[in-house]
């Protein structure tokens, strides 16, 4: 950056984020090169590891509208029925499971430290290493709850990467040819001891940026939003915060609440 201000002028700088594809809007040639490149990055096909950057040690701290703050971060590995799952957990003892197979990443599982883990089988597809606008993913599985066996389901899960975007967070930050995901969940619980049952779904849209994860989360009319990260020992401006909130996968946390239920 200090080169380019030298030689050309520009005056970036260097303490605020752009989107990687804008460029100044000053002249003709400028523009004709702002605009192909936004169309050449709306269809750009990527590949799911950059959407979800989960190697150990990276951080992603979260806001929503109510001031409320939490964080993820990404502890390494455990090795499940023989295979190394990627795990995330936050502050208070939730985790969630991911796995990558052939270019594919899969959501496999969750715990929460009153109900222990719960797996699905076969895992969520995520995606794969050809997303673009348009892509689907579909599963259908079965919840496997390893500390309440007689607690058994299904999990409908269906993920469609609907078009790419440019937004800005409540913070300022600007996040450019962003990811837009509509995810939409169905599941239903039953305890074969009692009978008891208990159901759900839910409608989430999540927005997630190459080399970053997700930077946003609606759901319910609730939004979730990253204030921080840090990879590799580098930090976007993080800060000390108080941890208030879970900000786990909205469909994670109702399968967690109903099964809390059913082991009442």
């Amino acid at each position: 950056i200090n080169a380019l201000n030298s030689f050309k002028s520009l005056n970036i700088d260097k303490n605020r984020e752009y989107p990687y594809y804008q460029f100044p809007m000053g002249d003709p040639l400028t523009m004709a090169i702002s605009l192909g490149s936004q169309v050449y990055c709306a269809n750009q096909k990527e590949e799911i590891k950059d959407l979800f950057p989960l190697q150990p040690g990276n951080s992603w701290a979260f806001k929503d509208g109510k001031g409320n703050s939490g964080s993820l971060e990404c502890k390494g590995t455990i090795s499940v029925k023989g295979k190394d799952l990627i795990k995330t957990r936050n502050v208070f003892g939730q985790e969630e499971y991911f796995g990558f197979y052939n270019q594919s990443l899969y959501y496999c599982g969750i715990k929460d430290p009153s109900v222990g883990r719960i797996f699905f089988e076969p895992a969520i597809k995520l995606g794969d290493e050809k997303i673009g606008a348009g892509s689907v993913y579909n599963t259908s599985s079965k919840i496997i709850s390893e500390s309440h066996p007689n607690i058994t389901g299904t999990y409908k899960s269906d993920w469609k990467y609907s078009k790419r975007e440019k937004i800005v967070l409540p913070n300022g930050k600007p996040y450019g040819d962003c990811f837009k995901v509509e995810e939409s969940d169905n599941f239903e619980l039953k305890d074969n001891t009692t009978g008891a049952t208990s159901s759900s779904d839910a409608f989430v849209t999540h927005w997630f940026a190459k080399n970053v994860g997700k930077v946003k989360m609606d759901f319910s009319g609730e939004e979730v939003y990253l204030n921080e990260f840090l990879f590799d020992g580098i930090s976007s401006g993080r800060v000390a915060m108080e941890e208030d909130s879970f900000f786990m996968n909205p469909s994670a946390q109702k399968i967690i609440d109903a099964t809390k239920f059913l082991i009442k």
